[in-house]
């Protein structure tokens, strides 16, 4: 080969070493195989700030502080542990828990989940139904998971819990779906938060009547932190970023 051509073949072999490197990477993103790391995105307001006053008719009793090691195990301080008093009563004198945590900036992203937190507590499970809940006040539909457990060396009453997980602007119910939604490649930011609601402790239920309560609680929290407490609807996105996808 003469020294002349050896450049000009030098520089169509990096060209194309680039051209098929790019290729493969926006494959792998397409096919959710490669991790796109993202930027956080912080809440507007904390969740300690959240408006007791938006669960009316229902009324905040109490907010636990979790212990160290629980923290630790839940992967972050952003959260809320409340008890929620019913103010019908009936067959929920045990009272409601509701529960919301928040991530972002963490490259762990596996969701934390109440079908493996109570069963590693010897919750025996005895139910999963995948659901959707019309929330009219937001137009729109949200899959919720509801689960049921034996409480430990417990055989009459149960545990009913329902959750929903957003993932920026969408919500999911299944964490397998969660996860291919935390790798979205034109999503340049990320947050994932989990809301849940259990009914501790109620023998033989009707489920429509719990399904109807949930679904009320679930809107009025999900309305409270879409007004005052998660991002906006697009941050998730930086246009210059995106363009350049």
């Amino acid at each position: 080969m003469s020294q002349g051509i050896r450049p000009g073949v030098h520089y169509v072999l990096g060209v194309s070493v680039l051209a098929i490197g790019a290729a493969g990477m926006q494959w792998a993103k397409q096919r959710n195989t490669l991790m796109v790391l993202k930027r956080p995105l912080p809440l507007r307001r904390p969740l300690n700030d959240f408006r007791r006053s938006a669960l009316h008719p229902y009324e905040h009793d109490r907010s636990n502080k979790l212990s160290p090691d629980i923290v630790s195990e839940l992967g972050t301080e952003k959260y809320i542990d409340w008890n929620i008093k019913d103010p019908s009563g009936g067959r929920l004198s045990a009272g409601i828990n509701l529960s919301v945590t928040y991530y972002t900036g963490v490259q762990d992203q596996v969701p934390h989940v109440p079908e493996e937190c109570y069963r590693q507590g010897a919750f025996a499970g005895v139910g999963d139904e995948k659901l959707e809940f019309r929330f009219d006040r937001l137009g729109r539909s949200v899959p919720v998971r509801r689960l049921s457990f034996y409480p430990p060396r417990e055989f009459v009453k149960k545990t009913y819990v329902y959750y929903t997980i957003r993932v920026n602007s969408e919500f999911y119910s299944d964490r397998q779906r969660v996860r291919f939604a935390l790798k979205d490649p034109f999503d340049t930011h990320l947050y994932y938060s989990k809301v849940e609601v259990a009914f501790p402790n109620v023998a033989d239920p009707d489920l429509s009547a719990l399904d109807e309560k949930a679904r009320e609680l679930l809107q009025k929290v999900v309305i409270e932190l879409e007004d005052a407490h998660w991002p906006e609807k697009g941050a998730e996105r930086d246009t210059d970023d995106r363009e350049s996808l």
